[in-house]
């Protein structure tokens, strides 16, 4: 016979249980593509930084390839990217990895999708990952991915990177777990 037990939170255990060694270092110097460093922040329902969390990222290279067997169109890689990064706050509230903008990868149908990055996050309190995607603001692609257009565009920017006036190559995205900017979330 089961018994029931009460709900338990998720962490705080991230950085200590899951290193990544590297995961926010997808890209390096040799890497090809649009180098940037993505500064990723996350709120809570009040609009206070959340200071705890991980997140696992999963992208294309810039060629819209992944290092994975379940590719298989044949086409070309980039050896000196990781498809995946795992990231963890720093001491300053902020979730930061430096990456590419990704190529376009197949969509349903014969469309493209395009470039983004899937996101999972991992928090205290959340008992299921949550998903997500990262776009690039004001890529002219957007307008043709069939995952964003089933989006209320009322919603479509809170899954919008947007690029730092301030500091070149850098890309800036709040992920909002509650509240009138509340980011779309994904069920798998």
């Amino acid at each position: 016979m089961a018994t029931e037990s009460v709900w338990q939170t998720v962490g705080p255990f991230f950085h200590e249980a899951l290193p990544w060694e590297g995961g926010e270092n997808m890209a390096d110097a040799s890497s090809k593509g649009e180098r940037i460093r993505l500064v990723i922040t996350v709120t809570d329902g009040n609009g206070d930084l959340v200071p705890d969390g991980m997140f696992e990222l999963w992208q294309a290279d810039s060629f819209g390839s992944f290092d994975h067997p379940d590719d298989d169109r044949g086409q070309e890689r980039d050896a000196n990217f990781s498809n995946f990064g795992r990231i963890v706050i720093d001491k300053d509230n902020r979730f930061v990895v430096n990456t590419i903008i990704p190529g376009r990868v197949p969509g349903q149908g014969n469309t493209f999708q395009a470039p983004h990055i899937n996101v999972a996050f991992f928090a205290r309190g959340i008992v299921r990952r949550l998903i997500s995607r990262i776009y690039f603001d004001g890529q002219s692609t957007n307008d043709e991915d069939p995952l964003l257009n089933s989006i209320e565009p009322g919603r479509q920017p809170t899954l919008m990177a947007r690029k730092s006036k301030t500091v070149p190559g850098e890309w800036h995205w709040n992920l909002a777990l509650q509240g009138d900017e509340e980011t779309v979330f994904f069920s798998l």
